[in-house]
């Protein structure tokens, strides 16, 4: 059928008036896209510069709490007090060492007291004197005092990039020793590499005596082919600001941090902003151009065939706006009106389809909630307990049966969660502490657990009860037929896709079969009806993109992995 546009039966003798609208409307929109894409990547770029920056600041507090433990150490405080014996030397250099091990982004510790005692974290390693005597001539500040990325030459025989953090020690001299924490440099570089603003912009840091700190192009600033307006940057401080760089536009965003005096800076060109632009002041012209030349070409009258199949589609609608989808849309137009009212039919029978949906799912979302309520309080974990407090008491262990009574009312406590199906995944967590305790105390030198949850995870939401059934899982299905002691492990991450929670077990691991049966949509296996009724929660809560995965790793044992969005949100007390 042959397709008549409204458009070109409503331009008629306004041609001329429709073109200046629409090279005025092009103008004003033109402007204002230009306006619009500055700020929303000023904001754009502002919200990743400070996300970079709270990052680094949280690596920079790290390294301040581990010189703050190696200042509190009590073999330290000996060295630092007196030259100590060699026995002191040794454990003091075991225990930097361990630090380094248990941190890979730690490159080095070293440590020197007034006394001229030097111990590092490797203490094999022969040291380089000269090296030495400059650590020594570095300005030394109690608080800390941060340095700009430098070489780290203290060994003989190697030499790395490093940001180092000096602390002093106490001491009976009035010139007291120090200790100095070497962070990898490669964390900086990785961290602010990952950072993209459009095809060419980067990120670089300043400290606040304007040294680089980080830069891309590092090589060509300091041979200066390079140059940034390190000045006005200082003086901003915090916020946005334009300028011309070596023949190029660029935004500068910039945003300081009160604890380490470093400030990042994200740089966009704004060539790359404004390449879109460009295309759409062609297209504006090109749409004057056809709209003059069509409305004089096809300018006719209106017709009354555009308003009987407006009031059609009118008289169909009405009848959805009492509630009834069940209207069928009919309209007899062969322009845009047949084209809206065939738009309009999908979209009732997709409301409708929608409201049968949300009605299943609203029963589904009741089931699984009776479930979770209904495994809230597990009775034979509760009499088990309740037994073993009981048996305590008899043989007097009042001590124990104290711990486990305050586990268990914490445990439930947390469970109940003042009836908040989300909670904080600091609350999940201590939520399983509690139940993992309770459950060391009645299997004593059988279980063993650890956790290794990152605790920047701590602020985001999770739904409640995940955890504790993996947990419960882990110790019934893979420790307890296990012979000898097992160990359950706990750990949680921040990914760039979201969450990521999970508990190991080194038990006796799941069979093929029932891990089949938990990824299937089979009907509800009823030795893991805990982990389905996980998996659906999560699902129906957050999609079917996350949930539980399942792992058997090479070394026996079972994983599973909780995977949920990263929602961010102060747990309210």
């Amino acid at each position: 059928m042959r397709f008549r546009s409204i458009r070109s039966s409503l331009i008629g003798a306004f041609a001329l008036v429709i073109v200046l609208g629409i090279v005025l409307l092009g103008g004003f929109t033109l402007y204002v896209t230009r306006q619009n894409l500055v700020e929303n990547t000023q904001s754009g770029t502002h919200q990743l510069v400070s996300q970079l920056q709270r990052v680094i600041d949280g690596y920079i507090e790290y390294m301040k709490d581990i010189a703050r433990v190696v200042v509190n150490n009590s073999d330290v405080k000996e060295l630092s007090a007196s030259r100590g014996t060699a026995e002191t030397r040794v454990r003091t250099a075991d225990f930097l060492n361990g630090i380094r091990k248990v941190r890979s982004d730690i490159d080095s510790i070293l440590l020197e007291t007034s006394d001229g005692v030097i111990v590092t974290s490797e203490p094999d390693r022969p040291l380089n004197p000269h090296a030495l005597d400059r650590e020594r001539a570095r300005p030394q500040n109690s608080f800390g005092s941060i340095s700009s990325a430098r070489i780290e030459d203290i060994f003989d025989d190697r030499y790395t990039w490093v940001v180092s953090l000096r602390q002093e020690l106490g001491g009976p001299q009035p010139s007291r020793g120090f200790v100095q924490v070497n962070l990898n440099y490669a964390i900086i570089n990785d961290l602010c590499s990952q950072v993209q603003l459009g095809r060419s912009g980067y990120v670089f840091i300043v400290n606040r005596d304007g040294d680089i700190v980080f830069h891309p192009l590092q090589q060509l600033i300091y041979s200066r082919i390079k140059t940034e307006r390190i000045d006005e940057v200082l003086r901003r401080q915090n916020g946005e600001f334009r300028a011309r760089v070596d023949g190029q536009d660029l935004i500068y965003s910039v945003t300081t941090s009160a604890k380490t005096g470093w400030t990042v800076v994200g740089v966009s060109f704004a060539d790359e902003i404004f390449a879109g632009t460009r295309n759409l002041e062609y297209t504006i012209w090109m749409v004057a151009l056809s709209c003059f030349l069509v409305t004089v070409l096809v300018a006719w009258g209106l017709s009354l065939r555009i308003s009987g199949p407006i009031e059609s589609l009118r008289r169909s609608m009405q009848v959805v706006e009492t509630g009834n989808f069940d209207v069928e849309v009919a309209v007899d137009a062969n322009n845009e009106i047949g084209l809206l009212a065939e738009d309009c039919a999908i979209a009732i029978k997709k409301v409708r389809d929608l409201l049968i949906s949300n009605d299943k799912e609203q029963e589904l979302k009741r089931r699984l909630s009776l479930l979770m309520l209904q495994s809230q309080i597990n009775p034979h974990f509760l009499y088990n307990t309740l037994d073993s407090i009981i048996w305590m008491i008899e043989l007097g262990e009042h001590e124990g049966a104290i711990t486990m009574t305050s586990s268990l009312a914490k445990f439930f406590r947390l469970g109940v969660s003042k009836g908040s199906e989300i909670i904080s995944i600091r609350n999940e967590i201590s939520h399983v502490e509690s139940y993992l305790s309770i459950l060391k105390l009645r299997y004593k030198s059988k279980l063993s657990y650890s956790f290794d949850v990152d605790p920047a995870l701590y602020d985001y939401r999770i739904l409640k009860l995940i955890l504790q059934p993996l947990v419960e899982n882990a110790l019934y299905h893979g420790i307890k037929p296990k012979e000898g002691p097992g160990l359950i492990q706990v750990g949680g991450a921040l990914e760039p896709d979201g969450v990521r929670l999970w508990v190991a077990d080194d038990g006796v691991g799941m069979d093929l079969e029932a891990h089949a049966r938990l990824e299937s949509d089979a009907p509800d296996d009823m030795d893991h009806v805990g982990l389905k009724n996980v998996h659906q929660r999560i699902q129906l809560y957050f999609g079917q993109d996350y949930g539980l995965v399942f792992e058997r790793p090479p070394q026996g044992g079972t994983v599973v992995t909780v995977r949920i969005p990263a929602l961010y949100e102060k747990d309210n007390p």
